[in-house]
């Protein structure tokens, strides 16, 4: 069983060899390394060059990152396959603990584990909140942890790759197009953690929050099938546009009036751009969230 793990890149040399050590570490099964880097002009290459023979490494410009995640999938001749972004880490032992659990369990197409968030420096934040496999919890909240998730390469015969009309939410958006039919194995709240996933103020997840959920609801609208299912994430992305636009929720009432206004304005200027349906409940939800700010507008 050999495994292919792609490492997309652009301008990461500060967390780049962290990560490769963490890959070219992994004791046990064969695997290869695919970076695709998509012409950094920082000190990338120069790394990239000092694991020559231990990783594969293009370097060019791509057409965004699930461009160059899909072109190492393409490449890969591994029959395990997943990526891990540059500023991300595999734990010692990840590969033959995942390794161990398909040769056990055959009939398993994909699996995730737990996972750590760190932050710039490599210091621990939180245990990501992973969650037991639920199809219909997932289009609430993705509780999957990207670097700790693997499958088996007949997926991609089945259900294609990358989505690369998407920047921020294409792995989301493949495990729901996954999961749609195929449960997605969970290795267990008693397994060992896979993955370390960074978070820093250049990363996609923290500097750009609202296109991000932007995307995020998009990608959920094309997957529910009744539009209240796509409430939870129209709520949070109506609430952090409204904060990017600085006004943010307060202590201080009349600016949370404010706040408030904003939301619900947003909420409804949202459902139609995404073409959701608002029922009853939710618009006495938002009726009863005015009411104390009524003269407040």
């Amino acid at each position: 069983m050999k495994f292919s793990i792609t490492v997309p890149s652009f301008n990461q040399g500060k967390f780049l060899e962290e990560t490769l050590k963490s890959l070219v570490s992994q004791e046990g099964p064969e695997f290869e390394v695919l970076v695709k880097d998509g012409g950094s002009t920082d000190e990338s290459l120069d790394i990239l060059k000092k694991y020559e023979g231990l990783v594969s490494y293009t370097s060019g410009k791509d057409e965004g990152q699930s461009d160059a995640i899909n072109q190492g999938l393409k490449a890969s001749s591994g029959d395990i396959l997943g990526f891990l972004n540059s500023d991300d880490l595999y734990l010692p032992g990840t590969l033959a603990y995942v390794e161990e659990y398909f040769k056990a369990n055959p009939t398993c197409m994909i699996l995730y584990g737990k996972a750590d968030h760190c932050d710039e420096l490599g210091n621990f934040i939180e245990h990501y909140p992973t969650l037991p496999w639920n199809y219909d919890r997932l289009l609430e909240t993705c509780y999957i942890c990207q670097p700790a998730v693997f499958w088996r390469r007949e997926i991609h015969q089945d259900l294609g790759y990358l989505d690369e009309r998407l920047h921020y939410a294409m792995d989301y958006e493949f495990w729901l197009r996954i999961g749609k039919k195929n449960p997605i194995h969970y290795l267990g709240d008693t397994s060992m953690p896979l993955a370390v996933s960074r978070l820093h103020a250049e990363g996609k997840t923290l500097n750009k929050r609202v296109p991000a959920h932007r995307e995020i609801l998009e990608v959920v609208r094309r997957y529910v099938i009744d539009p209240r299912e796509t409430y939870t994430w129209l709520r949070y992305t109506a609430s952090l546009t409204v904060i990017k636009a600085g006004t943010p929720p307060s202590h201080d009432p009349k600016k949370q009036g404010f706040f408030i206004h904003a939301y619900a304005k947003e909420v409804k200027v949202l459902a139609d751009e995404f073409a959701i349906e608002l029922d009853h409940a939710f618009l006495e939800e938002l009726k009863a969230l005015l009411k104390p700010f009524e003269i407040i507008g």
